[in-house]
């Protein structure tokens, strides 16, 4: 709970400046405002994976991942500041979630991934599933794809 708002900045930073080179100024800024309740908080960080990255002790990204009832695994997000991109800590990162969901036995493993982020993916063993998703935040859509991983 006390890295809640590290987090956060970490998350609306890799929104704004990682992002930014796929998407329109005004889809960063309706993006860049995700919604952190405590409770939200409370419940993800007690039933759900998450893994932080400090550069220099401050929080620079996080990978966060779950398994549903249905047995499927998913990446939820996994978000880098600029400092923290380069580095090989994202690969590091995802795999070390890719691990504790299959030690979960899923059915499969999915993501919905950013523009940005979908070469990454692809690299990681991810496949472009037959869905191209518009997520609508605040008014704008935010294109993404939906990505499918073999158990």
């Amino acid at each position: 709970m006390e890295d809640k708002l590290a987090v956060k900045e970490a998350h609306i930073r890799s929104i704004r400046e990682v992002c930014s080179k796929n998407y329109s100024s005004r889809q960063i800024e309706a993006w860049a405002q995700p919604p952190y309740s405590d409770e939200m908080w409370e419940r993800a960080l007690k039933t759900q994976y998450h893994q932080l990255v400090e550069v220099d002790g401050k929080i620079e990204g996080f990978c966060h991942a779950t398994v549903h009832e249905d047995g499927t695994g998913e990446i939820l997000g996994l978000y880098l500041t600029s400092k923290a991109t380069g580095l090989g800590v994202g690969k590091e990162i995802a795999l070390q979630a890719l691990e504790y969901i299959r030690s979960h036995q899923p059915k499969k493993i999915i993501v919905e991934s950013t523009l940005t982020a979908k070469g990454f993916y692809e690299k990681l063993g991810f496949k472009l599933d037959y869905e191209i998703l518009d997520h609508k935040i605040r008014g704008e859509i935010i294109e993404c794809f939906r990505m499918e991983m073999k158990t």
